[in-house]
């Protein structure tokens, strides 16, 4: 099954390089100046004024929510898996006996 999904995940990243490859094309046909790639949901490394970390955010959401899974981290809050793994490495943060994130004690 594992082999199925990594067969897939390397057929949608040729995909995507074949897109990014069409966009550039264009773009030089077209004299369009190319923009760098940045995901939707990618913020910058310190938040702004009023703005909450993706800690905080990670924080409230389990609070909110309880203990959840890292693909459920990921899928429920639509921070990046590889932004959740590092945040997880915070004090924090803590890992159940059944492969669940929660809050620490001290939180």
């Amino acid at each position: 099954m594992a082999s199925d999904i990594v067969e897939a995940i390397e057929i949608i990243d040729g995909r995507i390089a074949r897109l990014r490859e069409l966009r550039k094309q264009l773009a030089e046909e077209f004299g369009i100046a190319q923009k760098a790639h940045v995901s939707a949901n990618q913020k910058p490394l310190f938040a702004k004024a009023g703005e909450k970390t993706r800690k905080e955010e990670l924080t409230d959401f389990l609070r909110v929510h309880g203990p959840k899974t890292r693909a459920e981290i990921v899928t429920q809050t639509g921070i990046p898996a590889g932004t959740v793994s590092f945040c997880l490495k915070d004090k924090r943060f803590a890992k159940n006996v059944d492969g669940k994130w929660h809050l620490a004690k001290n939180t």
